[in-house]
């Protein structure tokens, strides 16, 4: 359950800013109450995730510094470019991040500080209130990363992960390694595909599939495709003109149907003819509603000066892989994973095992599909 889902169950009420006055006027016994209530529902939705046999279609954004775990509470701008490009979007709830490791350290020590933890919530919420209206739009859902990050399963993956990146002749600092590692294992342990929000992240996602040929168990595992689409960055729109431009542009939505099939038939054809013909039909599928979009942005006068026509990077890329004999465990699965030391391999082998289960077919083929949203800053016209 979301922290919005636990606050409204809680309040009776839909969150607003006159009941968060509430919540946080509330005697020191009622607080304590609602964050138990947040730690069940943070829970209750780790487990239903970890728990999980087949992954949904969601993607994951992945926010930048997540070497030092989920510290930094996303933006609204961050939020509202997400969802113009992305039906549905998991990003890191906001009260969780504010509040999680005064909360670790309340289930440790059974001791809080309930003053700073009320400053904590007014912080978290009044972020989730501003994104709210995204939220109920069901652009964007919200996930207890912070937390979920901790999990031993995680940690257990990200330690992987590092391991195979150690073992490598690469030039990643101690940070870039550490934050790729969590990303990937939050993405394998929660099942969802990968969304990067930073630069160093998209290029480190972008460059698995080389580090891992000639790694792999047959010479040709391994094709891949990557296109990136200058688009408009929506970052200053109030929040009524982004929810209509989302719902009555067509344009946008068009890309947003777009975007996923075209990056799971180029997976297809990648594995069929390789990396030139899937990167063609990348950029063929997509470079159009990219154009379109661009071209809105330009058209709406009423935004002049709110809606930057270039002013964002939407990274689309797939992988087509074989990973040789089929794992028949949990275990099996993992030391495939590690064997192949290279970075994100443990994820590709995950994702491998589950498309193979969904199909029940006897391949071993499979594709996985990765994506990258950057504000980029608008350029300037040329002489």
């Amino acid at each position: 359950m979301s922290s919005l889902n636990v606050f409204e169950q809680f309040m009776g009420e839909p969150l607003a800013a006159d009941t968060l006055k509430r919540l946080l006027e509330a005697p020191d016994d009622h607080i304590a109450c609602f964050g138990h209530a947040l730690s069940e529902g943070w829970d209750g939705w780790l487990t239903d995730r970890f728990g999980s046999d087949q992954p949904p279609n969601d993607p994951l954004f992945l926010q930048s510094e997540f070497h030092h775990g989920v510290t930094s509470i996303i933006t609204e701008a961050t939020c509202k470019r997400l969802a113009l490009y992305f039906d549905r979007i998991v990003v890191a709830d906001p009260v969780e991040v504010a509040v999680a490791t005064r909360m670790m350290a309340w289930s440790m020590t059974d001791l809080i500080d309930l003053e700073a933890y009320r400053q904590e919530l007014r912080v978290g919420f009044s972020s989730l209130l501003n994104i709210a209206p995204l939220l109920r739009s069901g652009a964007i859902t919200i996930a207890p990363l912070a937390q979920g990050g901790l999990r031993p399963e995680v940690q257990d993956y990200a330690r992987r992960e590092l391991a195979g990146i150690n073992s490598l002749a690469t030039a990643w600092t101690p940070d870039e390694a550490e934050e790729f590692a969590l990303g990937s294992a939050l993405c394998v342990r929660t099942l969802h595909w990968p969304v990067a929000g930073s630069e160093r992240l998209w290029h480190r996602l972008r460059s698995t599939p080389k580090i891992l040929q000639g790694c792999e168990p047959k010479s040709d595992a391994l094709a891949q495709a990557v296109a990136e689409f200058q688009v408009p960055s929506v970052s200053n729109v109030p929040m009524d003109d982004l929810l209509a431009l989302r719902s009555g542009e067509a344009s946008f939505t068009e890309f947003r149907e777009a975007y996923g099939t075209a990056m799971l038939e180029a997976a297809g054809l990648a594995r069929r003819e390789g990396n030139a013909a899937a990167q063609a039909l990348l950029r063929d599928r997509l470079q159009i509603h990219s154009d379109r979009c661009v071209a809105t942005a330009r058209r709406i006068s009423a935004l002049d000066g709110l809606i930057m026509p270039t002013g964002a990077l939407l990274g689309a890329a797939c992988v087509s892989y074989s990973l040789g004999a089929l794992p028949t465990s949990m275990s099996e699965l993992t030391k495939l994973g590690t064997d192949l030391v290279a970075p994100g391999a443990l994820w590709l082998v995950v994702r491998l095992l589950q498309a193979l289960r969904s199909a029940g077919s006897g391949s071993d083929a499979a594709a996985a599909v990765y994506g990258a949203l950057l504000e980029r800053p608008e350029r300037a016209p040329s002489a």
